[in-house]
């Protein structure tokens, strides 16, 4: 199934520990097959240093590069359930869902649907911070919306503007073939 994905678009987004943490459909369609849990840790972090020691003197701090590479790192080892959605618009290919919990995040839940409506909710996370990829295969383009895109790209600034339930954070097309 990975080969799908092969020179494709991964879209990752954090949720906060203290915000919604349903997850709904991106798309309307179905699940290929029952999707799957995979085990993982329980506050796990990556083996790199603290703060950069420039960071009290330089008035633009340089993230750290645990700050860096938490997220990446935490897809790895963490909790994970994994998804593949066939949408009703076959141009799309297939999409797959990644929920990943974070810290003590020890429970990733998929509701058992047949089909569902894009925005249907989809399953859950039980407590603390988490973290969600969509990941699009060579032929679909994504769109992000400038809610999907954080003001401040280097991450300094932590107290962002919740994004509403059920908001569009971007678009998919097909890439035009020539």
């Amino acid at each position: 199934m990975a080969a799908k994905f092969v020179g494709g678009t991964v879209y990752q987004a954090l949720l906060s520990a203290d915000r919604y943490h349903n997850w709904h459909a991106p798309v309307s369609g179905s699940y290929l097959q029952a999707p799957t849990i995979i085990a993982g840790t329980y506050y796990s972090e990556p083996l790199l240093g603290g703060l950069s020691p420039e960071l009290s003197q330089n008035p633009l701090p340089n993230p750290d590069a645990a700050a860096m590479n938490s997220q990446g790192y935490i897809a790895c080892v963490a909790k994970r359930g994994v998804a593949y959605i066939q949408p009703d618009d076959p141009a799309l290919g297939v999409i797959a869902l990644v929920m990943i919990g974070m810290a003590d995040v020890s429970s990733v839940e998929f509701d058992n649907l047949g089909h569902f409506e894009k925005g249907q909710e989809l399953g859950r996370f039980h407590f603390g911070g988490s973290t969600h990829c969509l990941i699009f295969g060579p032929g679909v383009k994504f769109h992000p919306d400038t809610i999907s895109i954080p003001k401040d790209p280097s991450h300094a600034e932590l107290n962002l503007d919740p994004v509403p339930v059920c908001k569009r954070l971007g678009t998919v097309s097909p890439v035009a073939t020539p």
